[in-house]
């Protein structure tokens, strides 16, 4: 079924408004029920808790999941080559590409749907296309955002179920939220009052609230995984922040936070990554 890219921009509103029915109608708590459902429809094979689908459940999903976007638009699901797709359940293959602001702001979108919360933090890497839009591929090559709803963190749990890893949304758009605690990344003190705001028409009333350029370098550096340093030295690399930035911000940190993103930064910037 071929749709427009401004019906595919809409699309994320029905699918949170169908996925939130989910946990109470059918039972499904976790992500493996959730998930489940896309299967449940295309298979008629029983969710990742045993429990089968019924006919009635699938004929009302089945109109919405059968859909595929196939025009190369902001959130169309995109023509790869081979190399550019993960294995999926049941031998399914989904696509990845580097996420776009647009297609953060549809997971924003839908994130607030599915918790029904105004504000969602966004602390992983994609937080860069808050403050740059335009940011280089190759500090955007995740296809998950990691985020959290403001108001209530406790619903992370709720929106990785329903728009997370291998669920319908991640078949059919190639990107999802990951749904996390606001205690995954070590910031700096004063990092609520850098949070850039992710707002359009596009967000659907939900507010996008990204880490700013240097406070998502802190966690990363925190986080000190040879990855994490190598996204440091990318960022310093293109200017999106500086060594002087950095370090004006160590003392928003615990000592020991402190003397670990200022040994890190220096491998980062050395070109060296850490054993």
């Amino acid at each position: 079924m071929r749709i427009s890219t401004d019906a595919a921009l809409r699309l994320p509103d029905r699918l949170s408004r169908l996925l939130t029915r989910i946990p109470s109608e059918m039972g499904c708590k976790r992500r493996g029920s959730i998930a489940g459902v896309g299967l449940a429809i295309f298979q008629r094979q029983p969710s990742g808790n045993g429990r089968p689908f019924s006919p009635k459940t699938g004929r009302q999903f089945a109109p919405f999941f059968s859909m595929r976007v196939r025009r190369a638009g902001d959130c169309a699901r995109a023509v790869h080559s081979a190399g550019s797709f993960q294995p999926g359940r049941g031998g399914k293959s989904i696509a990845f590409f580097n996420m776009n602001r647009k297609q953060l702001e549809h997971i924003v979108r839908a994130s607030g749907s599915i918790s029904g919360c105004h504000e969602v933090v966004i602390i992983g890497s994609q937080a860069l296309l808050g403050s740059c839009p335009d940011a280089p591929p190759e500090l955007l090559i995740s296809m998950e955002a990691d985020l959290y709803p403001a108001e209530d963190p406790g619903k992370a749990g709720l929106i990785d179920g329903c728009i997370g890893e291998l669920s319908p949304f991640h078949e059919t758009f190639g990107y999802y939220a990951h749904g996390v605690g606001p205690e995954t990344a070590v910031l700096p003190s004063g990092w609520k009052s850098r949070l850039i705001r992710v707002e359009s028409e596009n967000t659907g009333g939900t507010i996008g609230l990204c880490l700013s350029p240097v406070d998502l370098a802190i966690s990363k550096l925190l986080a000190g995984r040879p990855k994490d340093i190598a996204f440091v030295r990318q960022m310093a690399r293109i200017g999106v922040v500086t060594e002087k930035s950095i370090r004006e911000l160590l003392g928003e940190l615990a000592m020991n936070n402190a003397r670990d993103v200022s040994d890190r930064l220096r491998s980062a910037l050395s070109g060296q990554l850490p054993a």
